[in-house]
Parts: structure tokens; C-alpha cells; sequence
């Protein structure tokens, strides 16, 4: 059964997590990508409890049942790296497996460069170390075209017909049902998503900085998982990532996009338990 908690990371911010699995199962903490929340992981928890893991999946702040600020300055990739840490202290008193999806991979960036002690093991999936864009006019246009005096009926209303029909990385022969079901689950999240994290956090993403020579420094047993179908900025960010951390483990999950835990769960359960197996320590 699943157990919800709360966890205070500063005044009036709470960081919702839900937990599956044995209380004495070695901890995996599962981060989401952009637009997500920890139900993302929905179709791998069984495979990981049943394979005797405590699966934690915190909701990142302004997404899920986290709380939403309403402030844009309260949404940087800073306050995401504080948050997993607190809940990593708060709730779990001892090493952790690292599983960081999109968004939530730039985090575990941080983590495994900043905190590695904090850690038994990495997992990047589908995301990149490369800097963003930097197109910062785009990035003010997107501000000043939501704002925050968009509802988020409103904000939903523009959202799904544009994802619709954006590349997003899908594998080619996924059916129509599929796609609808997906996109389903990507309302939810957005419906429940703070305005003001959907701009901050979408600028962020096309503005952070160069991770590689942080990552180079990664002593971790570390995968690095890209879906087949990934769109290429993406994919060379998996590829950068594999060139910055040569002991690395490189998985390409058949079928997948740009989400491969949801697209091909069988495959993505399959690499991440053959991850989890290796001995634990660093990589002399």
C-alpha cells in the first residue's frame, strides 16, 4: 500500500511523496521530468517493490499535490536539488538509487556532482548536461503571453492542442489509444501544475548552464537510459552524458520516446533492475 507523506523544505512549501515497498528495501528515489509528477513512475513501482526496493516518488514543487507558490522566483533548479535533498534527509536515513527523468535528471545532475556520499547509484533518463538554448526572447515571449493571470483551465486550453501536435520524441508505431492515454495523464499533471512553475521552469530549462564538466567528476555506478525515438537535442544530450562519464552503462530503450518508463515500461524495468543489481561503491 502506498504511504503519502509531507515534507516542510522551507515556510509554507511542502514537498508531496508517496512511497511503496519494504521499509528495509534499499531506497530508489524516482525524480519526474517537466509538466510530470511522481505518478509518471505509476507502471514501475510493482516491478521494483517486487524485486524487494523501497520506491520513493517525491512531486517536484509546483507540480502534483506540492505545493504551488504562485512565485516564479521560488522555481529554480536550486530549489529542485534542495528539495530532493530534503527529502532524502527527512525521510530516508540512508543512501539512496537515484532515477532523475527529464527536469528531474538535470537534478540528479546536481546531486551525484554536489552529493555523491548522498548516493548509491545514478540513473539519467532521456535528459542532457549540454546548456540550454539560451533564447532568452522566446523565453520572455512564453512569460509574457501566460503570465499569472492565466487560470489553469486556461493554461491546459493552450497547452494540449499545441503538445498535440509537437515532436515530442513519441516512437512512431505507438497507437492513437496510446497517444490519448498519454496525453490524458499529461492534462492531469498540467491541470494540478502551478502557472508560474510552467514559465519559470520551461525558461530554466532553455537557459541552464553546461553541466559537463561537473558530471566528468561522477564516480558512481551510473545508466544512462535514451529512448530509440528521442528527438536529437536530446539525444545528444544522452550521448554528451555517456562521452562525460566513460564508465557509464548505455541503454537505448526499444520503441521509447521521450518517456520510457511510460512508453516502454517492460524494457525500462528490465534496464533499471539490471542497473540496481551491480555492486554497490564507486567505479575506481
Amino acid at each position: 500500500m502506498t504511504e503519502r507523506f509531507g515534507v516542510t523544505v522551507e515556510p509554507g512549501v511542502e514537498i508531496h511523496v508517496a512511497i511503496d515497498g519494504p521499509s528495509d528495501g534499499e531506497p530508489v528515489v524516482l525524480l519526474h521530468g517537466f509538466l510530470g509528477s511522481g505518478e509518471q513512475w505509476n507502471a514501475n513501482v510493482e516491478a521494483l517493490v517486487d524485486a524487494g526496493f523501497r520506491v520513493v516518488r517525491p512531486d517536484h514543487r509546483g507540480h502534483g499535490r506540492s505545493t504551488n507558490t504562485g512565485d516564479e522566483a521560488s522555481y529554480t533548479f536550486e530549489h529542485l536539488y534542495r528539495d530532493a535533498l530534503a527529502v532524502i534527509d527527512g525521510l530516508i536515513d540512508e543512501t539512496v538509487h537515484l532515477v532523475g527523468h527529464s527536469m528531474g535528471g538535470l537534478v540528479a545532475e546536481l546531486i551525484a556532482t554536489r552529493d555523491p556520499e548522498r548516493l548509491r547509484s545514478v540513473v539519467f533518463v532521456d535528459c542532457s548536461p549540454l546548456p540550454g538554448r539560451g533564447d532568452s526572447i522566446r523565453a520572455d515571449r512564453v512569460r509574457r503571453f501566460l503570465g499569472y493571470r492565466l487560470g489553469v483551465a486556461r493554461l491546459i486550453r493552450w497547452t494540449s492542442p499545441v503538445l498535440r501536435h509537437v515532436k515530442t520524441g513519441s516512437a512512431p508505431d505507438r497507437t492513437t489509444v496510446d497517444r490519448k492515454e498519454g496525453l490524458a495523464g499529461l492534462e492531469r499533471s498540467v491541470s494540478s501544475m502551478d502557472p508560474a512553475a510552467f514559465v519559470a521552469f520551461g525558461a530554466h530549462l532553455n537557459e541552464h548552464d553546461d553541466l559537463r564538466p561537473a558530471v566528468r567528476t561522477v564516480e558512481l555506478p551510473t545508466t544512462i537510459m535514451v529512448g530509440e525515438f528521442e528527438i536529437a537535442r536530446l539525444r545528444e544530450g544522452a550521448e554528451a552524458l555517456r562521452d562525460a562519464i566513460p564508465h557509464a552503462t548505455f541503454v537505448e530503450i526499444e520503441g521509447a520516446g521521450h518517456s520510457p518508463n511510460i512508453e516502454q515500461p517492460t524494457r525500462f524495468d528490465e534496464a533499471l533492475l539490471t542497473h540496481l543489481s551491480r555492486e554497490p561503491g564507486r567505479v575506481s
